[in-house]
């Protein structure tokens, strides 16, 4: 049961709500350099179908990749972001199976648990890693794994890089290389397997003015905070939305039991 059915409200206007979600997602995505679909991807999944959902994420964050990186000067490592997207291709390729057999049930469960599993790890543990190429490719893979699966990809990037200690400017742009070259082998893997991605892609077309918009306003909010402090309030609105996911589930499977 939705939050509006519980006091008895009128159904809110989905798109409306979702261009809302998406603003403030690419918000923090401006500011972090990743997040945006670990907040937009479980609340959309509330009332919209997942290939609905999967495909304007992507569509979504193309934008706001190609954004980030033309506003960001700083070099990237294209050595360490050509080894990420060459171990994320296999994971890309099983993802979309994954992607074909899961029920958009338990892909809101997912979505959940790994939006709550990875903001607590992000903000009780420290993490700190060695050089490895060996941890280089499983991040990339589970990367590619998680995109066409769930477009959950950030977080074992953004833990690579961290525990890498990489600046914050170059974690920013090399993200959105990485993202912006996975994203567009997720589209075409979505249309070869032919998956209804038609109407998530206008969804998320519709969003772009308020994605760049977002991406502006994070943009200039990033130079002027700290963002170690700010990632804090991130990955607590990471959580909260995660567990609305898992509790809605949870709760409309023990109502029908």
């Amino acid at each position: 049961m939705r939050i509006y059915q519980l006091f008895g409200l009128p159904a809110p206007n989905f798109q409306i709500l979702f261009i809302f979600i998406i603003f403030l997602s690419c918000i923090l995505q401006g500011i972090v350099g990743f997040g945006f679909a670990l907040i937009s991807v479980p609340l959309s999944l509330l009332f919209f179908e997942k290939s609905t959902v999967v495909s304007a994420v992507i569509v979504i964050s193309l934008t706001m990749n190609i954004f980030l990186i033309k506003n960001n000067p700083q070099q990237v490592d294209k050595k360490l972001v050509f080894c990420l997207f060459l171990s994320s291709l296999t994971g890309l390729f099983i993802g979309v199976k994954i992607f074909q057999i899961i029920s958009i049930a338990n892909l809101q469960l997912i979505a959940g648990f790994l939006a709550v599993g990875f903001s607590m790890l992000y903000i009780f543990r420290r993490v700190n890693l060695p050089n490895n190429k060996i941890l280089i490719v499983l991040a990339g893979f589970l990367s590619g794994l998680l995109n066409t699966s769930t477009s959950l990809s950030g977080p074992p990037i953004a833990i690579l890089l961290a525990g890498l200690k990489v600046d914050k400017l170059k974690f920013k742009k090399t993200l959105a290389v990485f993202f912006l070259l996975m994203n567009i082998v997720s589209l075409i893997l979505y249309f070869a397997n032919k998956i209804e991605t038609i109407k998530g892609i206008e969804l998320g077309l519709t969003t772009i003015p308020f994605v760049l918009v977002a991406g502006y306003i994070g943009d200039k909010i990033s130079h002027k905070i700290s963002v170690k402090k700010f990632s804090k309030i991130v990955f607590i609105v990471i959580f909260m939305s995660g567990f609305y996911s898992i509790f809605t589930r949870l709760s409309h499977i023990l109502q029908i039991r």
